[in-house]
């Protein structure tokens, strides 16, 4: 390791819009600019830990893990990459997260799409598609191929919809994915981001069996460019979970210091804040609660089809590369 002391940095100091300061300095900032575990910023890991047990209440929470990444969406890829094999059935919320589907794409998945409505997944076609994949491998395939095994899914502001799933919706869906032995990969970046009277219940909050897999992100709340999310697992998962790190090792080492360091004043008070109900779930960038909903369905909707046509010129630009290298 190298010796921080003969860093050129002395400190650095961080001015926030409503005037609040802090300074890196010292110890803090030999740690922000050295190397730190893989895992990630030791401080910043309780901070998670605290604040993931007082908002979620996870069952069995002393059986789980976290780990810290360069944004959720490094999460995703990660946990992908230790479930998916090439060519796996993968369940997924019709439409799709464009992000996701790049992550999926090299692994030449059969994604199967759950159609949704106002409330997100549906659970009667959930169950439809899974009946019909059981069918299909036990009379078709000869028991050959196997069932799906994981379920990809964004709660909370559904990414491109906008929906948010209801608590008796996501029940309903725990349920399915229990019968069905389906992990399910919740990501919820948009967790705080609702108009909703009360914050939404986790897919962590309900997991008693130790099959959810949740994706959170600081990307939304506090900065998108300092690249830091995290997302938790069951303990058992830690093997493979650690594959999956190492395989990016020699790319990434770690999640930014710098980033982790300077996170931690601000994450400390929006957990002071939030658990005694002075953090509003709703982000004031999106206006006010007054705003007409004519209004907001118009821009949706134009959002909607901005992301529609993003969508086209992204699958046409990955199309050709593929040609290419096939060329």
């Amino acid at each position: 390791m190298p010796n921080e002391v003969t860093f050129p940095f002395e400190q650095i100091n961080v001015v926030l819009k409503d005037g609040s300061q802090f300074t890196l300095q010292g110890s803090e900032l030999h740690s922000a600019l050295q190397y730190i575990p893989t895992q990630g910023y030791p401080p910043l890991i309780k901070s998670l830990k605290e604040f993931t047990f007082k908002i979620h209440q996870p069952p069995n929470w002393q059986n789980r893990e976290v780990l810290v990444t360069n944004g959720s969406q490094d999460g995703i890829s990660k946990s992908l990459e230790m479930i998916v094999e090439e060519g796996d059935d993968v369940l997924v919320q019709n439409p799709l997260y464009t992000g996701t589907e790049i992550i999926l794409k090299p692994f030449r998945p059969n994604l199967l799409g759950v159609e949704q409505d106002d409330f997100g997944i549906i659970p009667k076609k959930l169950i439809d598609v899974l009946e019909t994949c059981k069918a299909k491998y036990t009379e078709e395939g000869g028991g050959r191929r196997k069932m799906p095994k994981v379920i990809y899914i964004n709660p909370t502001g559904s990414n491109p919809t906008g929906t948010t799933m209801s608590l008796e919706r996501r029940k309903e869906i725990y349920q399915i994915c229990c019968k069905y032995n389906i992990l399910i990969l919740e990501d919820d970046a948009y967790c705080f981001l609702h108009f909703l009277d009360k914050q939404p219940v986790s897919f962590l909050s309900l997991d008693t069996e130790g099959r959810v897999i949740r994706f959170d992100s600081m990307s939304k709340v506090l900065s998108s460019g300092l690249r830091l999310g995290w997302f938790y697992w069951k303990i058992y998962f830690r093997n493979g979970v650690s594959r999956a790190c190492y395989l990016t090792l020699h790319l990434l080492v770690h999640t930014t210091g710098l980033g982790a360091t300077s996170h931690l004043p601000q994450w400390k008070d929006i957990l002071r804040d939030y658990v005694t109900g002075m953090y509003p779930p709703v982000a004031c960038s999106y206006g006010s609660n007054k705003t007409p909903l004519k209004q907001i369905d118009k821009a949706m909707n134009v959002l909607a089809e901005l992301i529609r046509e993003e969508q086209l010129l992204l699958r046409r630009k990955l199309d050709s590369l593929e040609n290419n290298i096939i060329r």
